[in-house]
Formats: structure tokens, C-alpha cells, sequence
């Protein structure tokens, strides 16, 4: 096969091109233009675009795209002349079946616009016609509308007339008795008129006789009410004949009000205040009951509610009120029997109302007349020796026996009505809209007269604040006295009228409870700053047994003070939040005070540590006179350390009392007494904190009784020096068998400790293991000193032997034997010193000192166990 000059083949496997599927068609032909024709894309467009064809056809030459549209417009023109040749015959034909259609076309166009004529002729009477429909429509709307007016107008009119013969009005003045407008002038005949609910019997009036008094009364209320709604509908459409009845309208008002009250007032003294001769049948009781029911649906149609609670205030509230409360009942004997008192006039003085206290203890059950039989239990206050107690009991007797039946019953009607909601107010409390539509007797008229009689007759008396104790008690009762009251409330929403209501409210600043606060607060801080003001603790007793739980009086100080402020004697819910303030405030100055004494009882010198002993174990040794820096020169000292420690030991076990007693506190008291707003967590992790902040001062003054006691063990470590001298200088050679005298008493100061100080069984159960392991390495370090610095002592003194023996000479000989007694007392200077830092470590550990942990005492040990080879060396 001949070769190819320019390698196709090659260049084709190198690109991937494969003959075979190039034959199969496996690849995509070369782009080619579209032919033009009528199924081309852009000649089938509705809108033909030039640019569009033209980029459609950019890759061809102007010559061969002018040549290719040639040929297409030939094409289209032969096509054109093919279609014209085709449809021709038709053509000539149409032309010709056209001729004198322009003569008829011509004839059906003349009768048009007379047609057209005859046509808005008629449309313009159907007009006419339609309008005079619609005027007469209107008309007669309009009619309709005069004569339902009228009709209206008839109406009040009748309800006008009616209502006058109901309430016995005297009849209108005739058409002469117009005036010169053309009114009619009001008549006086409202003062010898008789009472319409209160007639007997009278001629054509049945339904008004004795047994249908309250039905009238519901009779004469609700047509009242239709005629004030057809009143204000014909005066909305401009009536002048609503003026010319508006006196008898307002003559009608006048006369159903008095009677109403007249009514009603009779009824509330029939029903609640009977006299003993004259108490009524039980079934004249259930008519007066079924009377007061329709009295208070009667008002509540009028929206009267003022004035029913104005008519219970005059007729119930008010007379008891002012024979019971006076400026002499709190100093009246106890007696069943009140005297009836004058009432001063005298003007209101707000007064608040009192947080709810503890349940009462006594009891009293009495039968409510709206209970149906039931027996309601009252609880009252204990008025054993407690003249307050017993006008509050009056009080609420009175409400519990008297006014039981007016709320049942008020309630009932006020039922109907959804439950009013309270406003907020800008100072963030809660008010009641002026317009309440119900009933709030409780809070319009019991307590708003009993308030205001309080304050008026019982203010000096009865806001004490001057006194706390006396205030507290008044305080207390007062607030028992208020929440029995809400106990007897009707409903919820009753509670809450009551409780923003004006009067309740001013009663509540008028106990002035700040002032009471701060003489508590006086009273509180004085005693907790003059047990503060020692500047050392002030011990209670001294012995580590007693029952008292605390050792200082400044703990019992602080303790005492912090349960005064929650005790049943001062504390008062309301000052909730500033009495736990000041817990927090007697807490962090007994802190305050425990910083300045334990920074006075600072050690003048800090403990060695046990790199510093070491380095001191390597110096040079020190004469054995040089005194130790810090120890006690005389008797004085002594004493002074000995105070110290019982005073550190005593403020340790007091700071422990301290934190029991104020979570037992916590947990019995406080907790039950917080405020309702006041989370529990948040004040107890406060608590807890300032808890904390005391137990902060406990290293300081462990450090304080550490130092003293390690250095008072440390004394006893002197009679180390001394061992070697001690067994060279004796005559008869012994084993050793038993510890050096020094080592015995080295701990004895640690172990003393705990029994002649304030709290030392308690301390030594919490805080003695660590105690006695920090004394303990001090003791080690020091010991491990001592042994050092004899060793070195011992090294220098053989030093100074060995060259007389290097000389062998000697006066009287036995040189050789002198040396074998210096290696034999050796031996038994390190059998001592073994045997003394193993008892030490025996002593330590019955004080539950874990010796083997001790890095010192492994140290001390490595030492003494070397003794020997310092000597050798």
C-alpha cells in the first residue's frame, strides 16, 4: 500500500476518528442553509425581521443570497399567476351577479330613519312614564316614612301616658295651658303624689296591690326603657315633639327613681332589717325576696347601678356603720350590745387595703337569708384580747348576715353582662372603667363607707405608725379583716373592683408602711452595728462544748437580727422586698467586719515552704543561740497566741453556724414570705452567694491557726542538735529502744488544740484532717532541717578527728578503739533518729495525716536512713 504523503490515516487515529463509524454515521454533518421556501422559519413569522433572515444567513454572500431571493420571487410569481387562473371564471362571474344590487341596496335603506324616529318618540314616553312612577314611588316612601313616625311619635306618646298612670302622675294641662311657643308647662304634682309601688289595692291598679308590687316594678322599668329607645329614634330624626315632652319625660325620670328608691328602701327593711315583733312569714319573706330581685333587675334595665348601691349605702350600710365604728370603740367593754353613737361629719380620708395573712383560727357559722338553707361559714378574727379584732368582727358579722342576699342577688343580675376588664393606669396598677356595667356593692359601698368611717373615727388609733409594735398588730388585723371581706366577695371580678377601688387603695397609703420600715430598720441596724463595732469577736463562752450553737456574739448578733426581720413580730409581706434587702445588705457587713479581723490577726510571719527549708537545710548552720524569728518571747505572747487561735477557731465554727442557720432560715421562713413576683432561684443564688463570700474567709484564718500551731510544734524540734552529743557522752553503751522525750510533745500543741478551743469537736471533723496535714509538713520540713543540719555538724566535727588519726600517734594509745566506738555510736545515732521520725509519723497518723503522701516526711525518712553514709563519707 503505497504511503500517503500527508499521513491522514495517522492523523486521524491520533484524533480518534474512526472510518468505520464515520461511514455508519455515527458523526453530526456539517451545518447546511435551509432552502427558502414557504415553510421557512423566518418568512413563516408573523412579523418578518431583515436582521434576523440576514443573521440567519451569515455565512453566505450577498451575490448568492441576492441570487437565492430571485429565485424564490420568481417562484412566487409563477404561483400567484396559477392561482389567478385557477379562480378566474369565478371572478368574472361575481361581477357579473353583482350588477343592480346598488338600486335595492338604496330602497331597504329609505324607511330607516323614520324608523329610528318613531323609535326615540316612544323611548322618551316610556321615560316620561317611568319618572312620574318613581316620583310617585318616592311619595309614597315618603309617606310611609311620615306616617311611621307618626306612628312613633303615637307611641310615646301613649308610653308617656301610660307610664304617668302607672307612676300616678296627675294628668297634663289642656290646649289652653300652651304657652307662646305652643308647649306645655310642667305642673307640680310630685309632692302630695302617692307612691306608685307602694299603693294598696286602688281601682283599675290590681297588678299594683300588695302581692304585685315587684312585678309592676318590672312592668313600669321596661317600659321606661322602650320609651327612652323610641325618645332618642324620633329625636335622631328631628322631632320638635320630643322637646314638647321632654318635662313629662324628665317628670317620669324624677318620679320612677323616687319611687324606685322609696320601693326598694322599703323592701331592703322589710327583708334585712326586721324588728324582733315584726319579723316577716316565711312566705311574705320569699315575696320580699322575689321584691328585691325585680328592685335590682329594674335598676340594671334603667342602668341605675349607682343608685341602687347608693339606696343599700343610705338604707343598710351606713346606719350600722355609724353606730359601730366611732372615734371610743376600740375602748367599749366587750359586750354583745353596741351603744349608739353620733356620727360625726367629717371629711374622707383615703385608706388602703392590707395583703392577705394566714387563716384565722376561729370560726363563726351563720345562715345567709339568699342561701337556701345553707350554711355558710364565716372565718373571723381572734379577738380574745384584741379590741380591734372584735370591731372587725361586728363588721364582718354584719356584711356575713346582712348583705349575703344583696350580693347573691346583685350578682345574679349583673350575670348577664361579660366580665368588665381593667384598665392599665400610668403607674402601672389596674382600674375599672367608670361606666361599670354591674353591680359592686362590695367595693361602692361596704367597703367605701367602712373605710371612710375608719379613717374619719379610728385614724390616729388605728394608723400608728409611730409605734411599730402596736402598727404591726393593727396591720395584721386589718389585713385578716380585709381578705375575710374579699372571702365573701360574690365573684372574681368583685375581688377586683374592690381592690382598685379609690377607697381601698388610699387605705393602703395610709399605713404608711415605709415609715414602719425604716423605725424596723433602725431598730435592726443599730443592734447589728453595735455588735460589729468590737474589732475583735466578742466570745460567748470558751469551752468547745455548750448548747449554744454559737461562739461569738457578733454571729448571734447577725443571726438573731437577720430572723427578727422575717419574724412574725416585724415582717409584713408588703415590705417583702426591702426586708430581704436588708438581709442581704446585715449579711455583707458582717463580711465587711470579718475582712478588718482577720486582716488584724495576719501572722507576722508566713510559713516556710518546703523548698525554702531545704535551701535553709544547706546554708551554713547556725549557732544554736540564734532565737527563731516570730516565736513568742514571753508570757504576753503566749497569751496573745492563745487568744488568737480561740478567737480564728471561734469565727470558723461561727461562719459554719451562720451558713446552717440561714439556709435553715431560708428554707422555713424567707422562702414561704417572698413577695409573689420575686423569683425563688434568683433570691436563693443571691443568698448563696453572700454565704459564700463569708466561707471566703475561712483559709485566711485556717492559714492564721496553721502558722501558730506549726511553729509551736517546731519549738519541740531543738532537742535534735542534741541526740549525737548525747549518746557519744554516755558511759554505758545501750541499744536503743524507745523515741527521744522531744518527739512525743512535737504534735502535742495540734492535738491540744481542738480541746480548749470554742467549736473544737466541730472543727475537727470538717477541718482537722487538713489542719493537721498542713502542720504536719511544716513539722517534716523542719525536721528534715534539723536532721540535715546535725548531719552537717557531725561531718564537720569528723573532719577534724581524722587527721590525728591519719598520725597514729596518741598519748595513751587505743586509737584503733576509739574509732570502732565512733562507728558503734553512729549506729545508734541513726537507730535514734529512725526510731524518732517513725514515731512522729505513727502520731501523725493516729491525727488522720496520711504520712505516706507527705513528700516532706518521705524526705525526712531518705535522710535518716542515709545517716550512715554521710558518716562513712
Amino acid at each position: 500500500m503505497p504511503k500517503e504523503p500527508f499521513e491522514l490515516e495517522r492523523l486521524a487515529s491520533e484524533l480518534g476518528v474512526d472510518r468505520d463509524d464515520e461511514q455508519d454515521g455515527a458523526f453530526h454533518a456539517l451545518p447546511t442553509l435551509e432552502p427558502l421556501s414557504h415553510e421557512h422559519a423566518q418568512l413563516k413569522a408573523p412579523s418578518f425581521n431583515a436582521e434576523d433572515f440576514l443573521l440567519s444567513r451569515a455565512y453566505t454572500s450577498l451575490p448568492d443570497l441576492g441570487t437565492e431571493l430571485k429565485e424564490y420571487l420568481a417562484r412566487l410569481k409563477e404561483e400567484l399567476v396559477q392561482l389567478i387562473n385557477d379562480d378566474y371564471e369565478a371572478f368574472i362571474s361575481l361581477s357579473t351577479d353583482l350588477r343592480g344590487e346598488g338600486a335595492r341596496l338604496e330602497r331597504l335603506h329609505f324607511p330607516l330613519p323614520a324608523l329610528r324616529k318613531e323609535i326615540e318618540l316612544s323611548t322618551a314616553e316610556l321615560k316620561q312614564v317611568q319618572d312620574a312612577v318613581q316620583e310617585k314611588l318616592q311619595e309614597r316612601a315618603a309617606i310611609r316614612e311620615e306616617k311611621a313616625l307618626l306612628h312613633l311619635l303615637l307611641k310615646i306618646s301613649e308610653s308617656v301616658q301610660r307610664l304617668e298612670g302607672l307612676l300616678l302622675l296627675p294628668s297634663p294641662p289642656d290646649e289652653s295651658g300652651l304657652d307662646a311657643n305652643g308647649f306645655s308647662s310642667p305642673v307640680d304634682g310630685l309632692s302630695d303624689r302617692p307612691n306608685a309601688f307602694t299603693a294598696q289595692d286602688d281601682d283599675g291598679l290590681d297588678d299594683r296591690g300588695r302581692r304585685g308590687r315587684g312585678k309592676h316594678v318590672a312592668r313600669v322599668g321596661a317600659e321606661y326603657t322602650q320609651m327612652l329607645y323610641d325618645v332618642e329614634k324620633a329625636r335622631g330624626e328631628g322631632c320638635a315633639f320630643v322637646d314638647t315632652l321632654q318635662w313629662r319625660i324628665d317628670r317620669i325620670k324624677t318620679a320612677l327613681s323616687s319611687d324606685l328608691d322609696h320601693f326598694f328602701a322599703s323592701t331592703l327593711q322589710s327583708l334585712i332589717l326586721p324588728s324582733e315583733s315584726n319579723k316577716p312569714p316565711p312566705m311574705e319573706k320569699a315575696r320580699l325576696s322575689s321584691d328585691l330581685n325585680d328592685c335590682f333587675k329594674t335598676y340594671d334595665l334603667l342602668k341605675a347601678w349607682r343608685e341602687a348601691e347608693e339606696v343599700v349605702r343610705r338604707t343598710i350600710v351606713k346606719p350600722f356603720v355609724r353606730q359601730t365604728v366611732f372615734s371610743g370603740a376600740l375602748a367599749v367593754p366587750h359586750s354583745p350590745l353596741m351603744p349608739r353613737t353620733p356620727y360625726p361629719n367629717s371629711a374622707f380620708s383615703p385608706m388602703t387595703p392590707a395583703t392577705p395573712f394566714t387563716p384565722f383560727p376561729r370560726q363563726y357559722s351563720a345562715v345567709s337569708p339568699g342561701a337556701s338553707g345553707g350554711i355558710l361559714t364565716l372565718q373571723l378574727l381572734d379577738d380574745a384580747e384584741d379590741s380591734l379584732a372584735r370591731l372587725f368582727n361586728k363588721l364582718l358579722r354584719f356584711v356575713e348576715r346582712d348583705l349575703a342576699l344583696i350580693f347573691e342577688v346583685s350578682e345574679r343580675v349583673s350575670a348577664k353582662h361579660k366580665k368588665t376588664a381593667l384598665l392599665p393606669t400610668t403607674n402601672g396598677d389596674a382600674e375599672l372603667p367608670p361606666d361599670t356595667e354591674r353591680f359592686e356593692i362590695l367595693a361602692n359601698v361596704v367597703f367605701d363607707e367602712i373605710g371612710r368611717a375608719l379613717g374619719d373615727e379610728l385614724g390616729t388609733t388605728l394608723f400608728a405608725a409611730g409605734r411599730p409594735d402596736i402598727f404591726r398588730n393593727h396591720f395584721a388585723t386589718s389585713s385578716n379583716f380585709v381578705t375575710t371581706l374579699e372571702s365573701l366577695a360574690p365573684s372574681s371580678q368583685s375581688i377586683q373592683a374592690l381592690r382598685v377601688h379609690p377607697s381601698y387603695m388610699g387605705y393602703q397609703k395610709r399605713w404608711q408602711l415605709p415609715v414602719y420600715f425604716q423605725l424596723r430598720w433602725k431598730d435592726i441596724v443599730v443592734k447589728v452595728e453595735d455588735a460589729l463595732a468590737a474589732p475583735q469577736p466578742t466570745l460567748i463562752r470558751d469551752g468547745p462544748n455548750s448548747q449554744q450553737p454559737f461562739f461569738t456574739h457578733q454571729a448571734s448578733a447577725v443571726v438573731a437580727c437577720v430572723a427578727t426581720c422575717w419574724g412574725d413580730e416585724v415582717y409584713i409581706p408588703d415590705l417583702g422586698h426591702r426586708f430581704w434587702r436588708l438581709t442581704l445588705q446585715i449579711l455583707s457587713r458582717f463580711r465587711t467586719w470579718l475582712d478588718v479581723v482577720a486582716s488584724s490577726k495576719e501572722p507576722k510571719t508566713t510559713l516556710p515552704r518546703l523548698e525554702k527549708d531545704i535551701v535553709r537545710a544547706a546554708s551554713p548552720v547556725q549557732r544554736a543561740g540564734t532565737p527563731v524569728a516570730g516565736a513568742p518571747s514571753d508570757a504576753a505572747s503566749v497569751q496573745a497566741e492563745d487568744s488568737s487561735l480561740r478567737d480564728c477557731a471561734a469565727l470558723i465554727a461561727d461562719i459554719k453556724q451562720v451558713e446552717q442557720s440561714m439556709k435553715d432560715i431560708w428554707k422555713v421562713t424567707i422562702k414561704l414570705s417572698l413577695p409573689l413576683d420575686e423569683d425563688d432561684e434568683e433570691a436563693e443564688e443571691a443568698l448563696d452567694l453572700s454565704l459564700a463570700s463569708l466561707s471566703e474567709r475561712i483559709p485566711d484564718l485556717s492559714n492564721q491557726i496553721v502558722a501558730v500551731l506549726t511553729r509551736r510544734c517546731k519549738d519541740g524540734l531543738t532537742g535534735i542538735v542534741s541526740i549525737p552529743s548525747h549518746f557519744r557522752a554516755m558511759t554505758q553503751r545501750r541499744d536503743v529502744s524507745e523515741p527521744s522525750p522531744f518527739v512525743s510533745n512535737t504534735l502535742r500543741p495540734l492535738k491540744t488544740f481542738f480541746d480548749n478551743v470554742p467549736g473544737g469537736e466541730a472543727l475537727r471533723s470538717s477541718l482537722g484532717p487538713e489542719w493537721s496535714r498542713a502542720v504536719f509538713e511544716g513539722v517534716a520540713a523542719e525536721y528534715y532541717t534539723q536532721v540535715v543540719k546535725t548531719k552537717k555538724q557531725e561531718e564537720a566535727l569528723r573532719r577534724l578527728k581524722q587527721p590525728r588519726r591519719a598520725t597514729g600517734f596518741s598519748l595513751f594509745g587505743g586509737g584503733a578503739g576509739r574509732a570502732q566506738d565512733d562507728t558503734r555510736a553512729d549506729e545508734r545515732i541513726q537507730a535514734q533518729i529512725v526510731l524518732d521520725v517513725e514515731t512522729l509519723g505513727k502520731d501523725a497518723a493516729g491525727l488522720g495525716v496520711d504520712v505516706e503522701s507527705s513528700e516532706a516526711y518521705r524526705m525526712l525518712k531518705a535522710s535518716a536512713a542515709s545517716w550512715l553514709a554521710g558518716a562513712e563519707s
